[in-house]
């Protein structure tokens, strides 16, 4: 079947993406069905479903799961008012484009000429004195971002493109023309994805016969997409984010399924984006979606937080009782067991940060030691609040006590900021019944919006605050209602 095959107009043979997505049976109507009418939605119909990164190719095997992106006509970026501080409000605009076959579309051999060498320079010095350093745990000489990244994109005009789209985002460029660079790299990335998939793909070979010769095009496609990401979520494009991030996955799936080369800037940049999708899915209920987040590789012992991130998508996979142990817990073993996993993660952490903080300030070091311990005491809180296991019996009332302590103990916040929104998030639900936290939380995420330009911050505080105007005080009920309307929470 053609890749872009849909279901006949004439003849639905599925439902349309509505009710599959609610799990009920549509009722097929042309144009649209009258379930969505009858609910006040908008039906999507019976197409293909529009920005989406992929359409599944192999349903089987070692390369299930494997795709090619795809993209349908977009619109083109509206201009909108300035704000005071500059810049322009992107909150209707996707970066999604049209195929590569346009007529009006920018040709991928066009794409060094959206910008001079000389402007090109300025964007990777303000990429790596702005941009880098905010993106990791820890800034420090090893930080691939900074080491690797600036001298890549040289040589990789998409990863280019992706970096001067953020780029000018976060400057306070005109928006369209950071939406160009964004919409041109993609381009670039559709045509670059679908030999490595199709190669990953073919039936005939087993995983050990795909190679990869083109190591530094896959490091700068997966690094294209997670910058990409990155512009998505200052305008607090949430479904441009998803998407990127879903078009990540299908690079690290093709290069897990093959034999590609094993290469420091592949590792980091896969680790990177599993701290991203755990992370997201901590807010999500969609089974299919969390269970194939890509997980840091455990082989990985120096990974910063990486057995932390393994533990936190268990608790994930437990609550939707799809938890890849054989383990059955009883209620009374569940807390105890995953405080000793706690435990040894924070103690694993602080382990691979030694040769990082090792020489840095003492203020650095211990502050970075009390963001460790947050989010040790932000995960027991979303143990309990994910497995509803109640605020009363501990270890709820001292993780929260402890979290809000340490937010008051940080001897320069401003360097830990970028690492505090999951941290943040746990905060905010756990304040739904104390006025002084919830001044906390408040006053966090506005300093955390302010400082870093990314809108999407300002959708989770708006979150919380809901969550405390809700009677039903219950975040998860507030969280799946925001997933299904398509506004889902990123607290990253």
């Amino acid at each position: 079947m053609s890749l872009h095959q849909a279901a006949s107009p004439q003849e639905p043979s599925t439902g349309c993406r509505e009710c599959k997505r609610r799990r009920i049976t549509c009722d097929r109507t042309l144009p649209s069905c009258k379930k969505c009418e009858k609910g006040g939605i908008e039906c999507p119909r019976y197409g293909p479903k529009p920005f989406r990164w992929t359409n599944s190719i192999a349903v089987r095997g070692h390369s299930k799961g494997l795709s090619v992106p795809h993209y349908p006509p977009s619109p083109p970026a509206k201009r909108k008012r300035k704000r005071s501080d500059s810049r322009e409000d992107e909150s209707s605009v996707t970066p999604q484009t049209a195929p590569a076959s346009s007529s009006t579309t920018t040709s991928p051999f066009q794409m060094t000429e959206l910008s001079s060498p000389t402007e090109d320079d300025e964007t990777l010095k303000f990429y790596i004195s702005t941009v880098a350093p905010s993106n990791v745990w820890l800034d420090s000489d090893g930080n691939e971002y900074k080491r690797s990244i600036p001298h890549l994109a040289k040589r990789q005009p998409v990863l280019m493109m992706a970096i001067r789209a953020v780029c000018m985002r976060l400057m306070g460029a005109d928006a369209a023309l950071s939406d160009e660079a964004s919409n041109t790299a993609i381009i670039e990335i559709t045509q670059m994805i679908k030999p490595i998939v199709a190669q990953t793909t073919d039936a005939t070979r087993a995983p050990h016969d795909v190679d990869f010769p083109d190591t530094e095009r896959l490091e700068a496609l997966l690094a294209s997409m997670l910058i990409l990401s990155n512009h998505s979520l200052v305008s607090s494009n949430l479904a441009g984010a998803r998407s990127h991030r879903e078009a990540a996955r299908t690079i690290v799936r093709c290069l897990r399924a093959g034999k590609a080369r094993k290469h420091a800037l592949i590792d980091f940049l896969q680790n990177q984006l599993a701290i991203y999708e755990v992370l997201a899915c901590t807010t999500l209920t969609n089974v299919e979606h969390i269970d194939a987040a890509i997980l840091p590789e455990k082989r990985d012992d120096d990974v910063l937080f990486g057995e932390y991130i393994h533990i936190l998508h268990r608790v994930t996979l437990l609550s939707l009782q799809r938890s890849p142990s054989p383990t059955v817990y009883t209620r009374a073993q569940i807390i105890p067991d995953f405080q000793r996993q706690f435990e040894l993660a924070l103690g694993s952490t602080l382990l691979a940060a030694g040769p990082l903080i090792a020489t840095a300030s003492k203020e650095l070091r211990q502050d970075f030691i009390r963001t460790a311990h947050l989010y040790h005491h932000a995960g027991l809180l979303y143990t309990c609040e994910r497995l509803r296991l109640g605020r009363v019996h501990e270890p709820w009332p001292t993780s929260a006590q402890r979290l809000f302590d340490i937010l008051d103990e940080f001897q320069n916040i401003t360097v830990q900021l970028y690492n505090l929104p999951w941290p943040l998030l746990i905060a905010g639900i756990v304040a739904s019944e104390n006025p002084v936290w919830q001044r906390k939380v408040v006053d966090m995420f506005e300093w955390l919006t302010r400082d870093s330009h990314y809108e999407h911050y300002a959708d989770v505080l708006a979150f919380c605050q809901e969550l405390w105007a809700d009677p039903r005080r219950d975040w998860l009920v507030l969280a799946r209602e925001r997933e299904e309307s398509g506004a889902s929470i990123v607290s990253v």
